[in-house]
């Protein structure tokens, strides 16, 4: 007998009255054996854009959504890769899938540094947007919703070539969590990682730029927000990892400065689903500009 998400859910009754999904739902037929090789964020993704939208009852479906996974990995035997794990980078280019461009991880390499023989990255940051025309052509076609450049390692001289591929892209969600920009002396010149930063999120199309775990979400650089920043520019600046989000004192000097509630309602529309580092697929809906 193949076991089914289906026949896991109907099997606990915490799991079937939190995540009803109903009978003729396809993610019901899904196999337990494939279901646990896919990542933990996007399965959740998935099984909550199935459910009726209620936020009051986000955190027991989550909640739900850690049983799941835990049984799963029950039936299977072993953990698998519906817990976070470290991954090593993948060298094929998978190219826009349900409209995330992944390059993450070492995808990339910075500028900086210059591309070897001995490295796994596909390109340099500089040459990142004749890659991308090289393989999918026309980058404005493409219907882009996440760029996501996590983890790269990239430095501040990679931050104009950045602006470029997302402005090619017109992509609204831009992810630059874990790499090194601000690293180095504070600074309000014009080439500031902070002026590009700016100038990314004044672009109409641009609704999250993420910046977690740079060195320039720290206090330092208020200077240089004070002079780039507005408020649309902290209405789409993510700079707060969720697990800090909740005890985060608004009161203490931030970056943010005097646009602590435009802040506050950033992190809330980004984190709206309560996952650690949501990726914005063309299926899931952007939450609106306030």
């Amino acid at each position: 007998m193949v076991l089914t998400l289906g026949d896991v859910i109907d099997g606990n009754s915490l799991l079937k009255d939190t995540l009803a999904l109903p009978e003729d739902n396809p993610l019901r037929k899904w196999q337990v054996t494939d279901v646990v090789l896919i990542d933990k964020d996007p399965f959740q993704r998935a099984v909550l854009a199935e459910l009726p939208p209620d936020r009051a009852a986000t955190q027991r479906r989550l909640a739900a959504l850690s049983l799941l996974q835990r049984l799963l990995e029950q039936e299977v035997g072993a953990p698998r890769t519906l817990i976070a794990q470290p991954r090593e980078f993948d060298t094929r280019f998978m190219g826009v899938v349900n409209g995330v461009l992944a390059l993450k991880d070492g995808a990339v390499v910075s500028t900086c540094y210059g591309k070897s023989k001995f490295s796994d990255a596909l390109t340099t940051m500089d040459g990142l947007k004749t890659y991308l025309q090289d393989r999918l052509g026309d980058l404005s076609l493409l219907q882009v919703t996440t760029l996501d450049l996590s983890g790269n390692e990239l430095l501040n001289e990679d931050l104009p070539y950045v602006c470029d591929v997302v402005n090619a892209l017109q992509c609204p969600v831009v992810k630059l969590r874990s790499n090194r920009f601000g690293m180095g002396q504070p600074s309000t010149e014009l080439n500031s990682p902070v002026h590009y930063l700016a100038s990314m999120a004044a672009s109409a199309y641009v609704r999250f730029v993420d910046i977690v775990g740079n060195y320039v979400v720290g206090v330092e650089w208020a200077p240089a927000y004070q002079r780039f920043a507005n408020p649309t520019t902290w209405h789409k600046l993510v700079y707060i990892p969720l697990v800090w989000l909740k005890g985060h004192d608004w009161t203490k000097p931030d970056i943010c400065g005097q646009y602590v509630t435009a802040a506050k309602d950033c992190h809330e529309d980004f984190y709206w689903a309560n996952l650690s580092d949501p990726v914005f697929s063309r299926s899931d809906p952007l939450p609106a500009l306030n």
